[in-house]
């Protein structure tokens, strides 16, 4: 049995076989592509089936200029009048660096109060939670809402924003772990 051809597209052809289109003169030198007359030259004229060919022989038109059949055409007021009515401003989306700044108050508050007053077992462990579930809480807010600004069509974050945030995260272990080892002395003690 002979190979099958695999350039052979045959099974995918239609069934059914269609008329050929009917014959056009060629244009003549007077006609365009439409057959209409006119000057196969000169293209993008107004009134023409045509785009790229002119039916009433006029000419190239001018895009600035009024048109022929009453119509205004493009003058610079078209341009800068400004948006149009039925359009909307696209609004620059930013980060909610408010809920950057609390994470990183709460973690630096949580900090301040395990170093300087942790030997209290209720204040050490008032700084684990401030440090831990509320701080870090607070900072994965944040990064839910920066990951919804960044989905709107522009985004504009400042440069600082990576180095803030790591600083923030870096805040809040740090207040942990020293709550925490307070935490750990005063159980210790018992």
């Amino acid at each position: 049995m002979p190979e099958p051809d695999p350039w052979d597209f045959s099974e995918f052809a239609d069934p059914s076989p269609r008329q050929p289109p009917s014959p056009r003169p060629a244009p003549g030198p007077r006609q365009d592509r439409t057959g209409t007359g006119g000057d196969s030259v000169g293209a993008g004229t107004r009134g023409s089936a045509d785009p790229f060919g002119g039916t009433d022989g006029s000419g190239p038109v001018d895009p600035f200029g009024a048109a022929g059949d009453g119509r205004p055409g493009l003058t610079a007021a078209d341009w800068t009048a400004g948006p149009v009515a039925d359009s909307t401003a696209v609004e620059i989306a930013r980060p909610p660096l408010p809920y950057l700044g609390a994470a990183a108050a709460i973690a630096l508050l949580a900090l301040l109060l395990a170093a300087a007053l942790g030997t209290v077992p209720g204040l050490a462990i008032t700084a684990w939670v401030l440090a831990g579930p509320v701080a870090i809480g607070v900072l994965a807010y944040f990064i839910k809402a920066d990951t919804t600004q960044r989905a709107r069509p522009i985004y504009a974050a400042p440069g600082w924003l990576r180095p803030a945030y790591v600083a923030a995260l870096v805040l809040c272990g740090a207040a942990v772990i020293v709550a925490a080892l307070r935490i750990a002395f005063w159980v210790g003690r018992l």
